[in-house]
Formats: C-alpha cells, sequence, structure tokens
C-alpha cells in the first residue's frame, strides 16, 4: 500500500535524474537551486553532490523524511512498479542510476486518485510559500482564483494566506529546496481545489512536466 509520502519521493527522483542527465551535459555550471521570497532560484555546484544525495540518507535530508522511511518509500514504489531498481534488495544507494521511475504510470495514479485519496482541506490564515493557483506555475495561467492566497504555512516563505493541507506533511521542505518538487506539487495542489476547467489546465501542465524533458 502506497503512502502520501511515495509520491514526494517519486516526484524528487524524476528531477534528480533530470538535474544529473543536466550536469553530465552541462558540468560547468555552477548554480544552487534556493528558493526566496520571489519565486526565484539561484544555484551553486555544491548543491547538487551526486554522491551523497543518491544514497538513501542524503534523500532523506532533501525531503524531511527519515533514511527508514525512505528505505521503506522506495521499496513500496518498487513492489507497486512505479519504480525499477536493478538490485531491489538494495536501496541503500541510487549512485549508479540503474533505476527508472514508472513516469506515465505516477502520473495517471495523481490523475485518478490523488483527488480521492488527499481531497484539499482548507485551514486557518498563516504565512508560508504560496501553492496551487497561487504559486508561480499557475499564478498567470489562471486568473480567476481570487485575491486571496492559498499557501503551505512555512517559516521559508513569507507569502501571507488562506493554509491549505499538505498531501505529505514535509512537501513545503521539500519545494523550498527543489524548484522541480515545487512545480509539481503546487500542480497537483491546483487539480485538487479547482474547478472543472482549472483542473484541465493544471493537470495538462502536470502532464507536461513529470512526462517531458524538463
Amino acid at each position: 500500500m502506497l503512502k502520501s509520502q511515495d509520491f514526494l519521493v517519486l516526484i524528487k527522483l524524476i528531477g534528480l535524474h533530470r538535474a544529473f542527465l543536466r550536469k553530465v551535459h552541462y558540468p560547468t555550471s555552477s548554480r544552487k537551486k534556493l528558493f526566496d521570497g520571489d519565486n526565484e532560484y539561484m544555484e551553486n555546484d555544491n548543491y547538487l553532490n551526486f554522491n551523497e544525495i543518491f544514497y538513501v540518507r542524503g534523500l532523506g535530508s532533501r525531503l524531511g523524511i527519515s533514511k527508514t522511511e525512505i528505505a521503506a518509500s522506495l521499496r513500496r514504489c518498487v513492489e507497486s512498479n512505479l519504480l525499477s531498481i536493478s538490485n531491489s534488495y538494495d536501496v541503500v544507494s541510487l549512485v549508479d542510476l540503474n533505476w527508472k521511475v514508472n513516469q506515465k504510470a505516477l502520473f495517471n495514479l495523481i490523475k485518478y486518485a490523488i483527488p480521492h485519496l488527499y481531497p484539499p482541506k482548507l485551514l486557518g490564515f498563516d504565512i508560508g510559500i504560496p501553492t496551487g493557483f497561487s504559486g508561480p506555475a499557475l499564478s498567470e495561467e489562471v486568473t480567476s482564483a481570487g485575491n486571496t492566497k492559498i499557501i503551505w504555512s512555512s517559516e521559508h516563505g513569507d507569502a501571507y494566506g488562506q493554509v491549505l493541507d499538505t498531501i505529505y506533511k514535509t512537501v513545503a521542505y521539500a519545494a523550498y529546496q527543489d524548484e522541480f518538487v515545487y512545480k509539481c506539487f503546487t500542480l497537483i495542489d491546483a487539480y485538487r481545489l479547482g474547478k472543472a476547467r482549472e483542473k484541465d489546465i493544471a493537470i495538462s501542465l502536470l502532464e507536461k512536466t513529470i512526462l517531458g524533458d524538463q
């Protein structure tokens, strides 16, 4: 049985694999992805230490999840055919990149299961990171969302708005450090929250993001 953190782990792995390929093809890049209040990202070579982040401990530190939970998540993903690893009994290291996320299956699971498994729950008002229609991926696409921002409550953001309960408790922490994770989960939240037209826009962008090359 999958758990909510498994979606976070799989999306992170997709982003890491693409980041690794960019590093291979463009080795002179020296940038550090770091979220700030203006939704901008900066980059630095030291951010993606691939000899560290592809270990369970390193992956967990980027996601705010213990290494024990990361290992358990990877095994669930393998058992669910959402992740293939050459040696599924050794998930301590993913450094050799001999693994692959089933991106199509993951997208379909998000599209058809997420709205039912994790219906949106709006909480009180706080300060944090914009998500859903208020996030950068959709703020210009959907203009009918109203003036009230939808946010994840987080010490790392400075936007004031209504709090949306996240699919998993460390989504905001993980998104703060990773632009790809941030984009995916803001689109997922828009899909959870939206009406028919808004859902169509969000899921179309999410499909391009998860299945595409960017």
